[in-house]
C-alpha cells in the first residue's frame, strides 16, 4: 500500500491532498493548469482536510469519498488526452491510499464510452505500476506499443535521467517545465528534456498540453526513492545490470509449496545453477519478469508461442469465447474446426482425438498401438521424451536426460518391460529388435527436441517407414514439438515420410493446454466411442484451446509465415556458432525452420550419446551469463530453442551481440 510507504516527497500528507483537488478537478483557483503562476505547496494550502473542502466530500468517508472521488475522475477524464489521464492517476496516489488511485483507473478502463474510444489500452498498463511500485521501465514497457521504437527508446533513457536527479526537485515542481507539450506534435510525444531543469517554479501552461509522461514519471520517481533498497535498484537499472530480488523472493516461498519450487522440473534452472527468473508477463518475443527486467524469449513457453506470447487476434478471440463460456463438457463446433485443419494438414491424420497434453496424446497413442496390432512390444529412442507416462521413462530425453535420471522411481519394471530402446539415427539397432520380437510400433521424435536439437537423416526416417511395413508394426510420430513448427504439415511435410499415427500438441493449442493424436481412419476408428479403445477427457477439446489453436493455424497459413521463421533463426544459430568459433569455444548446433539447438561440444551430433559429450558446466555458465544480457534460453543442454513470428532482425542482432561477449568472457 502506498500509504504505508515512506515518502521522499517533502510535502505534507495534506499538501498532497490540496495539491491532487486543485489538480483533478476544474475551477480550483491554484491549479496547475490555471492561470496561477505559483502551485499549490507555493500557495500554502495547509490544514487539516483541505482536499475534501475543495473537492466537495467533506462529509464523506473511507469508501464512500473514495467512490465518489473516483466517479469525478471518470467524468473529468471523459474527454481527456492520456496525459491528463496519467496525471489524475498521479495526483490520486498522491492523496488517497494506492488502492484508490487503482480503483479510479480502473473505473475508468471499465466505462463503455471510453473503451469505445480505444483509450483504455494506454491506461491499463498503469495499474500494476502503481499497485507493485516497479521502476519507470515498466511502466513504458506497458506503453511499449502505442509508441513507435525510436520514441521507446528515448523515453526510457530520458527517464532514467530523470530519477537520477531525484524526487524532490519533482515534489517542489523543479521539473514540471520540463516536460515538452505533446498536443499536436506526434514527434516529441512522451519526450523529456533534462537539460531544461530548473529551480524555478513552473511556468504557466495550458493543462490540455501535459505531456503523457509527467506525472507518471514523477509518481514512480517517488515510488523509486522510497526506501534503500529502491535507490539500489534503481542504481542497478542504471548501470545495467539486472535485479532479479523479487523472483528469488518469490522462488523461495514456492519451495515451501510446490516440490523444487515449480510445476515442471526443467524450469527450476538445476542444471544451470542458481534460481529461475520468475515471470510476470510475456508479449511478442520478450518476456518481463516480477522485477520488471525485459528479455528476448527464446523458450516460447516450450514452443506452442511460434505466432509471439499473447498475440491480439489470438486475445481478442479468446475473450469472444470466454463470453460464451469455458469449457462445455459437450460436442463443440469448434472441435470441428480445429480438426478440419489438423487433418488438411498433417498427411497421416485422417481422424484426431484431442486431449490435453502432449503426454495425454502419447499415452492414449500407445493403448491405441497396442490394441490395433494386438502386440505390446514398442520402440523408442534413447534420449526421446514422450511424455511422463510409465511406459516411455526408459532412457527418455527432456528434463528426464537434464536431471541425469535413467528413469523414474514409482515406475514399476513391468510397465517397461514391453519398450525397448534403439539408436537414434541408427537403422541397424531397430531391425534388430524388430527381428527379434512382435513390434506394436517404432515411435520416435522425428526431429529430437529433448535431447538438445538433434535432426534425422533423411535416410534414416525413409528406412524406418520401409522397416515397419516390412514387420507389420506401426511407425509413429511424435510431432508434439515439430507439429507446425517446422512446416506446417509437420515433419512429415518436411521429409516426405508419412507415419501411420501421429502426436501433436503445442502449437496447436496457441498457448493453452492441448494435445491430439491422429492417423489413418481404420486405425482411429479402435478409439472409443467408435471402438472399443477407451481413452476420455473431461476438459478434452475445450473450446478456449480450440479457439487459440484455430487461430494460430489461420496465422501459419498465411505466405511467408516459414520463411520468415527459417530466416531469423539460420541467422540466430549462425551468428552464435561464429561467436563461439572466434573466441574459440567448441560448440555445433543447427536448426529446422523455426526450432533451433547447439552443443558446447565439437559434433556433429547425431545421437543421444553423442549430446552427453556436450561441456554442460561451460553451458551452465554461458547461459547465465546470457540471462544476465536479457536473453532467456531453455535452461538445459538438452533442450531446443525456438523462434516465433514476432522474433525481428533488432532482436536477433541483439542476441549474436551478447553471444559475442558471453564468448569472450566465457
Amino acid at each position: 500500500m502506498r500509504d504505508k510507504q515512506p515518502s521522499c516527497n517533502p510535502m505534507s500528507r495534506d499538501q498532497q491532498g490540496s495539491a491532487a483537488a486543485f489538480s483533478l478537478f476544474p475551477g480550483c483557483s491554484g491549479c496547475r493548469g490555471s492561470a496561477s503562476s505559483s502551485s499549490p505547496v507555493q500557495q500554502g494550502h495547509k490544514s487539516p482536510g483541505r482536499f475534501t473542502q475543495v473537492a466537495g466530500l467533506r462529509n464523506l468517508r473511507g469508501g464512500a469519498a473514495q467512490r465518489e472521488l473516483s466517479q469525478r475522475v471518470k467524468r473529468q477524464l471523459a474527454q481527456c488526452q492520456v496525459g491528463q489521464i496519467l496525471k489524475v492517476a498521479d495526483n490520486c496516489a498522491d492523496h488517497m491510499t494506492l488502492d484508490g488511485a487503482v480503483a479510479a483507473l480502473q473505473t475508468l478502463a471499465r466505462d463503455r464510452e471510453f473503451k469505445a474510444n480505444g483509450k483504455d489500452r494506454r491506461v491499463s498498463g498503469l495499474l500494476d505500476v502503481y499497485r507493485k511500485f516497479l521502476l519507470p521501465d515498466r511502466c513504458f514497457l506497458d506503453m511499449k506499443q502505442t509508441y513507435t521504437q525510436k520514441e521507446f527508446r528515448l523515453m526510457k533513457t530520458e527517464i532514467a535521467a530523470f530519477c537520477a536527479i531525484g524526487a524532490g526537485a519533482y515534489a517542489s515542481g523543479a521539473l514540471q517545465s520540463a516536460f515538452v507539450p505533446a498536443a499536436g506534435k506526434q514527434e516529441n510525444r512522451g519526450h523529456l528534456r533534462a537539460s531544461h531543469v530548473s529551480s524555478q517554479a513552473p511556468s504557466t501552461a495550458s493543462s490540455s498540453s501535459t505531456v503523457v509522461l509527467a506525472s507518471a514519471a514523477a509518481g514512480m520517481a517517488v515510488a523509486v526513492g522510497s526506501g534503500k533498497g529502491r535507490r539500489v535498484r534503481t542504481q542497478q537499472k542504471a548501470r545495467g545490470g539486472f535485479d532479479t530480488v523479487k523472483s528469488e523472493e518469490v522462488f523461495t516461498e514456492a519451495k515451501t509449496l510446490m516440490p523444487g519450487g515449480v510445476s515442471s522440473p526443467v524450469r527450476a534452472f538445476k542444471s544451470v545453477g542458481g534460481n529461475p527468473v520468475v515471470f510476470d508477463r510475456v508479449k511478442g518475443a520478450n518476456a518481463w519478469d516480477v522485477d520488471g527486467n525485459e528479455y528476448v524469449d527464446y523458450v516460447g513457453t516450450w514452443g506452442p508461442a511460434i505466432i509471439g506470447h499473447a498475440d491480439d487476434t489470438v486475445l481478442k478471440a479468446l475473450n469472444e469465447q470466454m463470453q460464451k463460456g469455458t469449457s462445455f463438457g459437450a460436442p463443440c463446433a469448434l472441435e470441428n474446426e480445429l480438426a478440419k485443419m489438423v487433418i488438411d494438414a498433417v498427411p497421416s491424420v485422417e481422424m484426431v482425438r484431442f486431449t490435453n497434453s502432449g503426454t495425454e496424446a502419447c499415452m492414449g497413442m500407445l493403448r491405441l498401438v497396442r490394441a490395433f496390432t494386438k502386440r505390446d512390444v514398442v520402440i523408442k529412442f534413447e534420449g526421446c521424451y514422450h511424455g511422463h507416462g510409465d511406459a516411455f521413462l526408459v532412457q527418455a530425453g527432456s528434463g528426464v536426460a537434464t536431471l541425469g535420471l535413467p528413469d523414474s522411481p514409482g515406475v514399476p519394471k513391468g510397465a517397461t518391460t514391453s519398450t525397448l530402446c534403439a539408436q537414434y539415427n541408427n537403422l541397424e539397432s531397430v531391425e534388430e529388435l524388430l527381428k527379434e520380437n512382435e513390434v506394436a510400433a517404432v515411435i520416435l521424435e522425428p526431429v529430437v527436441g529433448n535431447s538438445g536439437f538433434i535432426p534425422p537423416t533423411k535416410e534414416f526416417l525413409e528406412g524406418l517407414r520401409e522397416l515397419t511395413t516390412k514387420y507389420g508394426a506401426l511407425l509413429v510420430f511424435d510431432e508434439v514439438m515439430t507439429g507446425f513448427r517446422i512446416a506446417y504439415g509437420g515433419a512429415q511435410e518436411h521429409f516426405g515420410v508419412t507415419p501411420d499415427v501421429t502426436t501433436m500438441g503445442k502449437v496447436i493449442g496457441g498457448g493453452l493446454p492441448v494435445g491430439a493424436y491422429g492417423g489413418r481412419k481404420d486405425i482411429m476408428e479402435m478409439v472409443a466411442p467408435a471402438g472399443p479403445m477407451y481413452q476420455a477427457g473431461t476438459l478434452s477439446g475445450n473450446p478456449l484451446a480450440m479457439t487459440a489453436g484455430i487461430e494460430t493455424l489461420k496465422r501459419l497459413k498465411e505466405p511467408g509465415s516459414y520463411e520468415h521463421l527459417d530466416k531469423i533463426t539460420s541467422k540466430l544459430i549462425n551468428g552464435i556458432l561464429d561467436a563461439a568459433r572466434e573466441n574459440g569455444h567448441k560448440v555445433c548446433g543447427g536448426h529446422i525452420s523455426g526450432m533451433f539447438g547447439f552443443f558446447f561440444c565439437e559434433g556433429p551430433v547425431t545421437c543421444f550419446a553423442d549430446a552427453t559429450k556436450s561441456d554442460t558446466e561451460k553451458f551452465a555458465k554461458w547461459h547465465r551469463m546470457m540471462l544476465k544480457k536479457g536473453i532467456y534460453l531453455a535452461p538445459s543442454q538438452y533442450e531446443a530453442g525456438f523462434t516465433s513470428l514476432a522474433h525481428t532482425e533488432e532482436d536477433i542482432e541483439k542476441t549474436i551481440a551478447a553471444a559475442k561477449e558471453v564468448f569472450a568472457e566465457l
